[in-house]
């Protein structure tokens, strides 16, 4: 009797010291969103490598109305939603400028693939690798397939989290002109 009331007593304060931590420390679990940006608020320029490696910048593409689609090689729903991409430039052509943002910077394994995947695709539009992880950390992308839909001055419309169907990225892609 005595040996589970020692056990019970160690359990109460095991629980109660974890609940002070936490309230004395929680809040520094807590994901701290650095960049992330309100819809109406103009994009944040980043660096990024192409295709060929060459260094670019995010502001290099936003000369019309735009569709940056966040990726990576991993995400089957990223895939089927750059399909999607496809229809939608199908039905749009140059009126907007739909851009591919690879998650690069989680390792050379992930460029790579991202490259070869594109390499075998044939996509009618650019993909660029976030090799330094900076688009991840300007607009706070914690999940992917992730679709911001800017202005042709570079606002952001809409934010999209998860995989959208050619018809309503129309829709919102409409309302950007």
């Amino acid at each position: 009797m005595k040996r589970v009331l020692i056990i019970l007593c160690a359990l109460i304060l095991l629980f109660v010291g974890a609940y002070l931590l936490y309230n004395q420390f929680g809040n520094q679990l807590e994901p701290q969103i650095s960049g992330s940006r309100d819809l109406g608020e103009g994009f944040l320029d980043f660096s990024a490598e192409d295709q060929a490696g060459n260094a670019v910048y995010f502001s290099d593409f936003i000369d019309r109305p735009t569709i940056a689609f966040f990726w990576t090689s991993w995400c089957s729903f990223c895939k089927l939603g750059m399909d999607e991409l496809v229809g939608l430039y199908e039905e749009m052509g140059d009126q907007v400028q739909i851009l591919l943002v690879n998650l690069s910077q989680m390792g050379n394994r992930e460029l790579i693939l991202g490259r070869d995947f594109m390499e075998a695709s044939d996509f009618p539009f650019a993909s660029i690798y976030d090799i330094a992880g900076e688009a991840e950390s300007l607009y706070a992308v914690n999940a992917v397939p992730l679709t911001l839909f800017l202005d042709a001055d570079g606002s952001i419309r809409q934010r999209q989290l998860g995989m959208m169907n050619t018809n309503a990225m129309l829709q919102i892609a409409l309302e950007l002109e």
